[in-house]
């Protein structure tokens, strides 16, 4: 084995083995880094870089980011995010690079790879821009192979920047108080049309009242915190919308329980429910945390 094989080789196991560790660390600690919004810029920047640096592992990093557009500025909030998740994303691209100096003669022979790299480098861009505004779980993919097709790394660093910023927005991860009050107008409008669907007996029309009630609370509350003059008050109205979503989720399960006819229908709702609780329970701790520090 050669110098610059032994390298290579050290190289691709140090990444390998660094995003394990990674994943590992989220794993165990997945609860506190959800609240990694509070501890700034740095933390936000922190937490979307490892979550990135660990390959098909699945992450809390957007909640963290959802709060961070609370807490501070948006538009800095999806410019620290996304430089850490690109920063981490490298290391994947680091990975496939690694691996194309390891099998370089076999590679550089072989036909296909010649035909995918020639293609890749030309019809390139495209493919990174697209999956990196799209969230999905094929990016690693697209990381590793881009590494292994020896595709520029400053051009794959800056299109995947552009996707990151972009998915930011558009796909609206950074939640102001009217981004998540609008969300759940919609939501409540979901559960008042599916209440008109239900048969009209006895149990449905108290579990019908019930929903109703909450449900529309949960809105109410929302934009009483968007009114709020305080950090206390605003989070004292999202922590009365997070309780009122909590016994939404209840009602809605126990709609579901008793009218089993719909039960398929109904389950996008209760999962709507539940991000919305995951949502709202981010915001209230990082507004906490915040209040205790200031």
């Amino acid at each position: 084995m050669t110098r610059n094989s032994f390298k290579n080789y050290s190289f691709a196991a140090f990444v390998f083995f660094l995003s394990i560790a990674l994943s590992s660390v989220f794993y165990i600690y997945r609860d506190y880094l959800k609240d990694a919004s509070t501890l700034g810029y740095l933390g936000l920047f922190v937490v979307n870089f490892i979550s990135s640096a660990t390959f098909f592992v699945s992450s809390p990093a957007f909640l963290t980011v959802i709060a961070g557009g609370h807490l501070y500025s948006p538009v800095n909030v999806a410019i620290v995010a996304s430089l850490g998740a690109s920063l981490g994303d490298m290391l994947g691209f680091a990975f496939g690079h690694s691996g194309r100096h390891l099998a370089k003669k076999k590679l550089d022979k072989h036909k296909t790879v010649r035909f995918l790299e020639k293609h890749f480098h030309r019809h390139g861009m495209l493919i990174i821009f697209f999956l990196a505004v799209i969230p999905n779980p094929f990016f690693d993919v697209i990381g590793i192979l881009a590494g292994m097709l020896n595709y520029p790394p400053m051009r794959f660093f800056a299109i995947m920047l552009v996707g990151r910023l972009l998915r930011m927005n558009d796909k609206g991860l950074i939640d102001k108080p009217q981004d998540i009050a609008e969300r759940v107008f919609i939501f409540v409008t979901r559960v008042l049309k599916m209440t008109t669907q239900l048969p009209r007996n006895s149990i449905n029309m108290v579990l019908i009242n019930q929903i109703i009630r909450s449900a529309t609370s949960i809105g109410a509350n929302i934009e009483e915190a968007r009114g709020a003059h305080t950090k206390t008050d605003f989070t004292y109205g999202m922590n009365l919308a997070k309780k009122e979503a909590r016994e939404t989720c209840y009602w809605l399960r126990l709609i579901i329980n008793t009218n089993y006819q719909l039960e398929n229908r109904l389950k996008n709702l209760l999962q709507e429910n539940e991000e919305i609780i995951k949502i709202l329970t981010t915001i209230v701790k990082s507004s906490k945390t915040r209040i205790f520090s200031s």
